[in-house]
């Protein structure tokens, strides 16, 4: 086993070399905290055992198999095997160990910094129209809206539109969310959080959520917040689905809800497992991007997260994450109004907290937080059941 761990920090050394130059500033200090917690750690991989309600279990340090009784000549061909097999283990676990720094530093760096870093344009980058940091985010500021030019006088069934994503990524989710209470028809384009390929369109601008937009100069939309704000300008005309208090309850889910889930979900070796089994089976990973995720992901994202604790200030994350739950059913809800902040119809804030709560939706974050909080279980599931809907209603349309 010292052979093998110090082939996976050799190998994750290297990785992490390579991701250091991919991220900038608090991600350098991530991969740093990365690094120093593999090489204190006994890499256990006996941690595996024992997850997703018991169905699969892992146990690398004691994994044996049954062998009906051989003759000594056949002991030796059986050892042979054995140490072949064991070789072949050890270095499917080398580099899915060396592979998930890679995997996991970049998912890590645009879930966390996507809404941090906005550095978007709307419109070309030639012209005048330009978002600064925080102008245009949650409201259009300055009246300039070049989607309203665009799609104007366009059915929603007309509009092209097409969405960058990671399937759970919860700023994606929140991006889905809205369009499917909208019912505004979308194609999908998964990113493989390695390579970001299918983004190579982006010059500047490489993570997640974008949507490209048919006939926009620039052809693109950055940062969840930004995009729901500039189609919500186009589609909301009451003006009911983003007032001055949905503003605020939409600013804080994006500076305070959505930094308790990484803690959470990541919080335990056994909870990052879980938590990776689904993101694998969620995001349709190959295979060997799979092994990355379940052998070595689920370890390198159990440090960080201890690393966004001391960032956003969280000392028991369940009790954060209790805490904004508590803080929108008692706060933003009133029932004399309706089930929803919108009243009787959601707004956008309560598509921005339902849509990251989707993406741990099934994970023991998310059983913990409805047990703790049974009001907000009860309205996310009103909340499926209208978007759903809503998502029906398009899909039926298109048919």
């Amino acid at each position: 086993m010292s052979i093998l761990k110090r082939s996976l920090c050799s190998w994750s050394s290297k990785a992490l070399n390579v991701a250091n130059r991919s991220v900038t500033g608090t991600h350098r200090n991530l991969t740093s905290s990365v690094m120093m917690a593999m090489n204190q750690s006994s890499l256990n991989f006996g941690v595996f055992t024992t997850y997703n309600n018991h169905r699969r279990e892992f146990s690398i340090n004691h994994h044996q198999r049954l062998l009906p009784p051989t003759t000594p000549q056949e002991d030796k061909s059986s050892d042979k095997s054995k140490q072949g097999n064991t070789k072949i283990k050890a270095l499917v676990v080398i580099l899915a160990g060396a592979a998930s720094i890679l995997v996991a530093s970049s998912m890590l760096a645009d879930d966390v910094k996507a809404e941090e870093q906005a550095t978007a344009e709307i419109g070309n980058p030639q012209s005048t129209v330009r978002d600064e940091e925080s102008k245009n985010r949650y409201e259009i500021e300055d009246g300039i809206n070049i989607l309203r030019e665009i799609l104007k006088g366009k059915d929603k069934s007309q509009y092209s539109i097409t969405l960058y994503q990671y399937q759970v990524c919860p700023f994606c989710c929140k991006v889905r969310a809205f369009l499917d209470y909208n019912e505004i028809p979308y194609k999908i384009v998964e990113v493989n959080p390695l390579f970001k390929s299918e983004i190579k369109f982006s010059k500047d601008y490489k993570k997640v959520p974008i949507v490209v937009v048919e006939g926009l100069l620039n052809n693109q939309l950055n940062d969840s917040s930004r995009i729901i704000t500039h189609l919500n300008d186009v589609v909301d005309t009451s003006g009911k689905m983003n007032t001055a208090d949905v503003v605020k309850w939409r600013k804080w889910v994006d500076d305070t809800f959505v930094h308790t889930l990484a803690p959470n979900i990541y919080r335990s070796n056994e909870e990052a497992v879980e938590a990776f089994e689904y993101i694998s089976e969620q995001n349709g990973f190959g295979w060997w991007q799979k092994q990355a995720v379940l052998y070595g992901g689920s370890f390198t994202m159990y440090a960080v997260a201890k690393r966004l604790k001391k960032k956003y200030g969280i000392d028991n994350e369940r009790e954060a994450i209790y805490a904004c739950g508590k803080k929108w059913v008692n706060e933003a809800l009133d029932s004399s109004k309706g089930p929803f902040h919108g009243g009787n119809e959601p707004d956008l804030a309560d598509l921005a907290v339902y849509g990251i709560l989707s993406s741990i939706e099934g994970l023991r974050t998310f059983n913990d937080l409805s047990k703790e909080v049974p009001q907000i279980g009860v309205w996310y599931h009103t909340m499926k059941n209208v978007v759903n809907s809503h998502k029906q209603n398009k899909q039926n349309k298109a048919n």
